[in-house]
């Protein structure tokens, strides 16, 4: 699993090299892989999506097409997955989630809690021009059913690695 983090897909820093080359041989060996947010970013790139600064920040709570009202914070984004992908949710922001052989990509962040939310709000809300308290009884309200998808999403993803993989505790 790739999460994300305050790097964006194009920053120039010798481990954000070092993190795509590792996910091109994951990729290449069709070692299941999970990336959220900057690792959904880092997977599209590496399999030749362009990823690139979107215009206004998309942040709090947003209709995905196929997922419902989703937590969102990040900068950066794609209108389309790579090549072969199957993209399996949307917004007008573009792609949302894809899956390309055994990786799965989702721009939204269904791993949150309410505490990392209102973290988020307090410490990185100001530079992305939130209305705290708004985001924050919104976060109060949907948080326990974003939770709930977010713990299905993980266990439909950990499902699908084969029994043998799941025995032997390979990637």
């Amino acid at each position: 699993m790739v999460f994300g983090g305050e790097a964006n897909v194009d920053d120039a820093y010798s481990w954000l090299a070092e993190e795509k080359a590792w996910i091109a041989e994951l990729l290449e060996h069709g070692t299941p892989l999970l990336g959220v947010c900057l690792g959904a970013q880092l997977i599209a790139a590496v399999a030749g999506a362009r990823v690139e600064r979107l215009p206004e920040p998309e942040v709090g709570w947003h209709d995905v097409e196929g997922v419902g009202l989703a937590f969102e914070w990040h900068r950066y984004g794609f209108e389309y997955g790579p090549p072969d992908a199957t993209e399996l949710a949307r917004n007008e922001a573009g792609c949302q989630s894809f899956r390309l052989g055994n990786a799965y990509a989702i721009q939204f962040h269904a791993e949150v809690d309410e505490p990392t939310v209102m973290g988020w709000i307090r410490d990185y809300g100001p530079e992305v021009g939130v209305d705290a308290e708004a985001l924050a009884a919104q976060t109060k309200r949907e948080i326990d059913r974003w939770n709930d998808y977010g713990r299905r999403l993980c266990e439909d993803f950990l499902s699908s690695l084969s029994p043998a993989r799941r025995a032997a505790g390979r990637r």
